[in-house]
């Protein structure tokens, strides 16, 4: 039977080491069609192995109704893995965190009193239990430690982010986990990504971060010594918001920096992630807090549905801004893994922090070396540009002194990080004494190096030295020097170098899975450089068969004359899928558990008055109608008031409606199973002027004695003694709403002495109190910091403007009837011509949009993309499948505020039919105009390793 075993140094797969360079590929990310082309782009782009996770509310929606078909064929993804040649790190759950909504755990396990979610909840563990059986069952002949060769399943990872310091509970909770994990099937590694709070024994820790990477690395090795070092989630993404400024990403060189530090730490890493991918539907969470808010007055919430940053390659699959820097720091770890997978696990020179933020900005460089028994690697730091910085124009070059005291220059180029490699044997007797410039690859006798345009190099040989002058052009200088081939290429030629399996080529777009040359724009040749040559010249030049214009531009595929179907029988309550419920509901509970639903609320009057309501239960936003007009937008995000919404009445029935928009639950944090839609009634209210608050002292709670799992905390850990209090009187059954305004810390929140609740930092939470919550008199409303590093009285003094307490004297809509109604596409009969008014005017209804577009076969093979100009919010399909959430506007009319920053979404290319009519529909929420939309097929943005149409 083949074994995986591991030790302080590295993964060993039948007693043979195994270096990880991997990257988290999300396969629910991207559709099933394009896995075969991801995996192949990540294997391009240097790395040997990917993460990816098993959300499980896509297996299971439903309780009991597993689902590992299309799509959600897991196992079919390890079988392209496999064909690839990569390993996978496969992450289990329950909870995978990742920005799927509510961390991948499905809704009907939110909804059920009994279930404490990510706790030793017996039901929940049942279900657990259940959830890993069946992937097991999909996988676990699959696994590296099964009968055959070349399995790719190498590890499992159980939980994410399990950072709560109550050991009980882990043990309780963690370690059933691990239990159901190994009668599942699974004998692979486990690992953790708890970040230290939490692990078991048998299990690897890895890390999850992005900053200081060196120190923690060296952590890492006096915490668990007898384990290998793995940065499990190498964040590189950003988390821009709709409505919130664009997100300058962390610079690429930056990336790179950290990576190196990583690798001189002896780490492996998982670049999260490879691609940002699709959002797959209404499936993406949001980030957990108020991560949004920033210094925006306004609350911004919601996530963008591409979300940016300095992945490798954009959600189409192309190569973005960071590719080159990241792809070459990836090739050096996976190409000349031997190195750091036998390095010296006790090795840990003094030097300088590398840390730029620690030791001030000086431009001093850090030289940190690594070494083992398969040779040394010395990696020389300098300070990396900032987000949104250029490169620097002048290299930058250091002296290094080698052991019998002569000097070694190392040119840094652009890069703020250089690698210079030592007494690596390549093929034979040929041995690299030393090159300083950095390493990319090695095949055989062949030696692939690059550097700044126009710097001198060192190359030795078996001890014997060669200077080159790294070519400015777009051809490499190859030489054959001592028995090897030198491929000296720059920075910009090297992210055009691939390694095949008996030769490396340079100026190339990449390989496609059959080994065929993707040419570069412009290109008539290539280089190639074939393993194994001894004689004669030591590279040749190769045609390009297909080639590519030197400039391509982004082309419009003309729209059909769109078609619409207003919604107007749903905003004005006449649509006959209404259906009566009891009272206001949950959206899960009434079958919806995301996307938008539709309320109805037929309210009676015996005279006419005018009603100001307050909606303390309405989760995320809703646009309401009265009568079928268009009241405002209320809740959160963009465009959204807070309230009250004024509701004139008049004798007799008014129907008032309700477009609610689910827009995530939290990714992450405490709040993952939050209610969704128009949960409760709604009231008119009155002010509570309960007086000035006083700070009182009282006994510090003990957080984790009084609930647990909190997330971190750890034992001991409790509030200050200082409480702000505001005390007032209270004797009716009517409720008390609690708002508060954007928290600057965490508090924890207790009524009448005892506790309630954790409000997070940067949340701004509504909380409503019952009468059976209340005493029936003075009741006290308390706040306690938990933030230890904040000054306990100024900080509580913070929070007086940002509370109120309203009571909500009146139930408006308890006795009215209610009914609910499913969102969903209209028939295909519903649509018809718009008139010219509806495409010129500032509609208020929501509406549905059609149109067609034929795509060319020669734009199959480039991204395609909907510019959603003119229209306001809403959802995009296209040939009747669910792609994401769009925000461009926050109404209808050309004087509505623009809502950015992003404005075009990805249209899915497995989705399209190439040479055929494609239909794009939209569902507007204010109406919208798509006369300004349009479709691009952007030629300028090839994805890696896709052959041309």
């Amino acid at each position: 039977m083949p074994t995986v075993t591991y030790d302080a140094q590295s993964f060993l797969v039948d007693a043979k080491r195994l270096w990880l360079t991997g990257c988290v590929l999300e396969y629910a990310r991207v559709p099933r069609d394009e896995w075969a082309e991801r995996l192949h782009a990540a294997s391009l782009c240097g790395f040997n192995a990917v993460l990816t996770s098993v959300p499980w509310m896509f297996h299971e929606p439903r309780q009991g109704q597993h689902h590992f078909e299309a799509q959600h064929d897991v196992r079919h993804f390890l079988e392209l893995a496999q064909r690839t040649g990569l390993y996978v790190v496969l992450k289990l759950g329950p909870f995978v965190g990742g920005s799927f909504d509510a961390g991948g755990i499905p809704t009907w396990l939110h909804r059920r009193d009994d279930v404490d979610l990510r706790a030793a909840s017996g039901p929940f563990l049942e279900a657990c239990s259940k959830h890993f059986s069946a992937i097991a069952d999909q996988v676990k002949d699959l696994q590296a430690t099964a009968p055959g060769a070349g399995n790719p399943l190498l590890a499992v990872q159980v939980e994410t982010n399990w950072t709560c310091g109550d050991d009980a509970a882990a043990v309780s909770y963690l370690g059933e986990l691990a239990r159901y994990v190994r009668e599942a099937g699974f004998n692979v590694p486990a690992l953790n990504a708890n970040n230290l709070w939490q692990g078991l024994e048998g299990e690897i820790d890895t890390w999850v971060g992005n900053k200081q990477m060196l120190a923690t690395l060296r952590q890492l090795s006096v915490v668990v010594p007898d384990k290998p070092k793995i940065i499990s989630s190498f964040d590189v993404s950003d988390h821009a918001a709709w409505g919130g400024a664009p997100i300058a990403p962390p610079h690429p060189l930056a990336v790179q920096r950290r990576l190196g530090e990583i690798l001189a730490g002896g780490g492996q890493f998982f670049v999260d992630p490879l691609s940002q991918g699709v959002p797959m539907g209404p499936a993406r969470g949001r980030e957990p807090g108020g991560a949004f808010a920033g210094d925006d007055p306004r609350e911004v919430l919601f996530p963008t549905s591409s979300p940016g940053g300095a992945s490798p390659l954009d959600e189409a699959g192309a190569p973005a801004e960071a590719f080159g820097p990241v792809r070459r720091m990836a090739m050096f770890s996976s190409q000349f893994s031997r190195i750091f997978a036998a390095r010296n696990a006790e090795h840990h020179p003094t030097c300088l922090d590398p840390d730029v933020e620690a030791v001030g900005k000086d431009n001093r460089f850090f030289v940190v070396d690594t070494q083992g028994q398969h040779g040394r690697a010395a990696f020389v730091f300098a300070e990396p540009p900032k987000p949104g910085e250029k490169a620097p124009t002048k290299p930058r070059a250091a002296s290094l002194l080698l052991p019998r005291g002569e000097p070694l220059h190392v040119s840094l180029g652009t890069q703020a990080v250089a690698w210079v490699l030592f007494d690596y044997h390549l093929a034979g007797r040929t041995v690299l004494t030393y090159s300083s410039l950095n390493a990319l690859a090695a095949l055989d006798t062949i030696f692939v190096c690059f550097g700044a345009p126009g710097a001198e190099g060192e190359v030795a040989i078996n001890g014997s030295p060669l200077r080159v002058t790294v070519p400015s052009g777009k051809d490499p200088l190859v030489v054959r020097h001592e028995g090897a081939v030198i491929v000296v290429c720059s920075e910009t030629t090297a992210d055009t170098c691939y390694v095949a399996a008996d030769a490396v080529y340079v100026g190339i777009a990449g390989l496609t899975h059959e080994g065929d040359l993707l040419p570069l724009p412009g290109a008539k040749h290539a280089w190639k450089i074939t393993k194994g040559s001894v004689t004669g010249e030591p590279a040749e030049k190769v045609a390009m068969q297909a080639k590519l214009p030197a400039k391509s531009t982004p082309k419009a595929l003309p729209l059909e004359p769109w078609k619409v179907a207003a919604a107007e029988d749903y905003s004005g309550g006449s649509s006959p899928r209404y259906a009566a419920i009891e009272g206001p509901a949950e959206l899960t509970d009434l079958g919806t558990p995301y996307g938008y639903g539709w309320y109805r609320i037929e309210m009676k009057s015996s005279s006419a008055k005018k009603l100001k309501l307050s909606m303390p239960h309405l989760a995320d936003r809703a646009q309401f109608f009265l009568d079928g007009e268009s009241v405002g937008v209320y809740g959160r995000g963009p465009g959204a008031e807070a309230g009250p919404l004024v509701v004139p009445l008049k004798k007799g029935t008014r129907v008032l409606t309700a477009l609610v928009d689910n827009m995530g639950r939290p990714s992450g944090g405490a709040d993952i199973d939050e209610a969704k839609g128009l949960f409760g009634h709604l009231f008119e209210t009155t002010a509570v002027k309960p007086g000035k608050p006083k700070i009182e002292i009282a006994d510090p709670v003990d957080l984790l004695g009084w609930r647990s799992p909190l997330w971190r905390l750890r034992p001991g850990d409790g509030t200050g003694p200082e409480r702000l209090t505001w005390a007032f009187m209270h004797r009716k059954k009517s409720p008390i709403i609690l708002r508060i305004g954007h928290l600057p810390h965490r508090v924890l929140l207790l009524v009448n002495g005892e506790p309630v609740d954790i409000l997070e930092q940067g949340t701004s939470p509504t909380l409503v109190f019952t009468s059976e919550q209340l005493k029936k008199g003075n009741n006290a409303f308390q706040f306690a910091l938990i933030d230890e590093t904040a000054d306990d009285a100024r900080s509580l003094k913070e929070l007086v403007p940002l509370v109120s307490f309203e009571e909500g004297s009146t139930n408006a809509t308890e006795k009215s009837a209610w009914a609910f109604a499913k969102w969903e596409p209209p028939a295909p009969t519903a649509f018809t011509d718009p008139s010219k008014s509806m495409l010129t005017s500032t509609a208020s209804c929501p509406t549905w949009w059609r149109s067609r577009f034929e795509l060319p076969v020669e734009a199959a093979s480039v991204p395609v993309f909907l510019d959603a100009s003119g229209l306001t919010k809403g959802e995009i399909f296209i040939n009747g499948r669910h792609v994401c959430r769009y925000f461009v506007a926050e109404r209808a009319g050309a004087s509505a505020p623009p809502v950015g920053p992003q404005t075009r979404y990805l249209l899915p290319r497995p989705w399209l039919e190439p040479g055929s009519v494609n239909e794009v529909m939209v569902f507007d929420e204010h109406g919208g105009n798509p006369s300004k939309a349009s479709v691009t097929a952007d030629a300028t943005r090839r994805v890696l390793g896709r052959p041309l149409a």
